[in-house]
């Protein structure tokens, strides 16, 4: 599914570079003008990483479930970060 721009929350495939074929979620608005930045579970851990229009697209099918996975992946991750931090 190509387009030229992505929201956040946007499920997403890397379809370039270090990262190609890893699923992820937009963080950053990204467009054909503007770099953005697209959150990647990889190894147990979330990374932040930039990307362009050209760097990603949006998931059908094939990648679906990883990326939904991803995504509660990274959710489950940052709400385990924030107890942690608030001491609950």
């Amino acid at each position: 599914m190509e387009k030229s721009e992505y929201q956040f929350g946007d499920l997403v495939a890397m379809i370039r570079g270090e990262w190609k074929d890893h699923p992820g979620i937009v963080s950053w608005p990204i467009s054909k003008d503007i770099t953005g930045y697209v959150l990647i579970y990889s190894d147990g851990n979330i990374l932040g990483v930039k990307a362009s229009s050209g760097d990603v697209m949006g998931v059908d099918g094939s990648y679906a479930g990883f990326t939904q996975l991803t995504s509660h992946l990274i959710k489950l991750s940052s709400h385990l970060i924030e107890k942690a931090i608030l001491g609950g």
